[in-house]
């Protein structure tokens, strides 16, 4: 299957390996390269697991395998992969032109030697695999921070709307918002809960600085032989065994993750409080909304209440309408008063039962 290779040089190159080959000679266990497969995208949306010989990463769409000399990438086409790999090269640009102004005319190769921590006594730069993992960081949050700044846009645009007219167009385009505000939060909590998983643990920052135990096993291991690298050898071995030394590696590796993590967190506070201001708008809409209906229960209520008296003047009417003789059918003075107190009683009888509803705070 092919591969993008780039070493620490910034060298980038395609090779033709196998997953179980590639998984045999960077100790992982191969569902931690199925993790990698666009196909499992969804059930692997944010995950770091440290192996004894590399990074297994999949945040978002960026998806590598990090070792302390290499970074393997699957899908070249991908547009994550496309701002990953420039922009990591740039920054091993970066280290290399400091590393040889450091080193004066000396090989790079001895310069990332000793950046590595062979003879230095004081390193400044981070190793490969730090910033390999770094950018990876960097592209996901800027990413993620993106997506949040046009979603918070769009949403304060539809929730301006709703508020002004509550209407199908408006209820409908808020609908979508939230919907695509409870995914990006869920996209960005994964992210935030990984990191922060290794930030609550020592020993496995500890373990994310490959380079470190790479020398330990090529020291450890000389050594063993009987000791060939001379005097070097022993100076090696203290470096990544000593407790100074490990204690500036995790404080790199802490200070790296909780840069992130503090920019992925505010990316989550922003989201958590939009989507409480949509939760505000929808209560402060569904209030209007009960006061409009109410209003109209009120208006329903004082038709209703005008119907039942006018229907009362109306059985008035019907009395007198029967063909029966009552010996008021000639007089138009009867039919006057008959009309003007019935219509009085009837106005007079509705204004006191609204007065009486009104008392009773009903309406």
């Amino acid at each position: 299957k092919a591969w993008l290779k780039m070493d620490e040089e910034g060298a980038c190159t395609a090779v033709s390996i196998e997953k179980h080959r590639l998984a045999s000679m960077l100790r992982v266990p191969m569902r931690d390269l199925r993790m990698l497969e666009p196909n499992f995208s969804n059930s692997y949306s944010a995950a770091i697991l440290c192996r004894e010989r590399c990074i297994v990463l999949h945040l978002e769409q960026v998806r590598l395998l990090i070792t302390a000399e290499e970074v393997y990438l699957q899908d070249g086409r991908n547009s994550s992969v496309t701002k990953y790999l420039p922009e990591l090269q740039r920054r091993l640009l970066m280290r290399k032109l400091k590393l040889m102004d450091s080193h004066g005319e000396g090989s790079l190769r001895r310069a990332l030697s000793i950046q590595r921590g062979g003879d230095a006594p004081r390193q400044e730069e981070l190793p490969f695999e730090l910033i390999a993992l770094e950018v990876a960081l960097e592209i996901v949050c800027n990413s993620l921070e993106a997506e949040q700044r046009e979603t918070v846009t769009e949403a304060k645009a539809g929730l301006e709307g709703l508020r002004k007219k509550v209407n199908t167009n408006n209820l409908e385009r808020v609908r979508r918002v939230k919907s695509r505000v409870t995914r990006l939060t869920g996209r960005v909590a994964k992210v935030r809960e990984e990191i922060k998983r290794y930030l609550d643990d020592d020993s496995d920052m500890r373990d994310m600085y490959l380079t470190r135990r790479l020398l330990a096993e090529l020291f450890g291991g000389a050594e063993a032989r009987g000791g060939g690298m001379g005097g070097m050898g022993g100076e090696h071995q203290q470096t990544p065994g000593g407790g100074i030394d490990e204690d500036k590696d995790l404080q790199e590796v802490e200070d790296l993750l909780e840069t992130y993590f503090t920019h992925i967190d505010s990316t989550f506070a922003e989201l958590q409080a939009l989507d409480e201001y949509i939760d505000d708008t929808e209560d402060f809409v569904n209030i209007e909304l009960d006061s409009q209906r109410n209003q109209l229960i009120k208006l329903e209520l004082v038709l209703t209440t005008a119907t039942l008296f006018m229907t009362m003047y109306g059985v008035v009417a019907s009395v007198f309408g029967m063909n029966v003789r009552n010996g008021a059918e000639d007089s138009k003075a009867s039919f006057v008063v008959i009309n003007v107190v019935c219509s009085v009683c009837t106005v007079l009888a509705f204004v006191l039962a609204v007065t009486y509803i009104r008392y009773k705070r009903i309406m």
